[in-house]
């Protein structure tokens, strides 16, 4: 019906009292969100409360608890959690941070210039993308990184190209199609791409 509906925050951007019990999300502050992640099943929002260096899940009933503290969030947007929360990668300035209850979090991946989104396929690999760096990766489980798309500046992308040798200006946006390749969309360029099977671009 076109109702905006304030569904966590108080607009005003502090960092949230300590509490161990569950708090309503509308009544509890956050500071500069900057990534979402939505269960496909559960209904649970989880928010990279960026300026307080945490991610939180909001539960059905509205409800805000904190999943884990990131510890040197940085910058980023990208945000991605299991569906049991078993796992979770966050995009953290320079560095690919992953979180688990048993390890807590650590560093997967670094070395980035500034990284953007992330996602992972039904099938567990994990894409990402370096926004300032003009680059996406695949990362696997010991965190190595292999180039999948954009060569790094320019913005001369075209339709058949190789993804790897295509000048993708600020890559940001990333999603494994569930039937195959890939989606990238670009912050300076503008454009959202269709990356195939066989790595090559599609404009869309």
């Amino acid at each position: 019906q076109g109702v905006i509906t304030t569904f966590a925050g108080t607009n005003a951007a502090q960092r949230p009292p300590v509490v161990d019990e569950p708090v309503k999300a509308t009544e509890t502050p956050l500071n500069s969100p900057n990534g979402l992640w939505v269960s496909p099943s559960k209904e649970i929002v989880y928010i990279l409360d960026l300026g307080n260096d945490r991610v939180v899940r909001v539960d059905e009933q509205g409800m805000l608890t904190t999943l884990f503290s990131i510890g040197g969030a940085g910058a980023g947007r990208g945000l991605w959690v299991a569906e049991d929360e078993s796992l979770a990668y966050v995009s953290a300035g320079t560095q690919l941070k992953k979180w688990t209850p048993q390890g807590g979090v650590e560093t997967l991946a670094s070395g980035f210039v500034s990284l953007g989104n992330l996602h992972v396929s039904k099938d567990g690999r994990l894409a990402i993308t370096d926004r300032d760096g003009s680059m996406a990766y695949l990362i696997d489980a010991e965190g190595k990184k292999t180039h999948i798309a954009g060569s790094g500046s320019g913005n001369d992308a075209a339709s058949g190209m190789d993804a790897r040798d295509a000048g993708l200006d600020e890559v940001r946006g990333i999603w494994f199609h569930p039937q195959g390749g890939y989606f990238l969309a670009t912050h300076k360029g503008g454009q959202i791409w269709y990356v195939d099977i066989d790595n090559k671009l599609h404009l869309l």
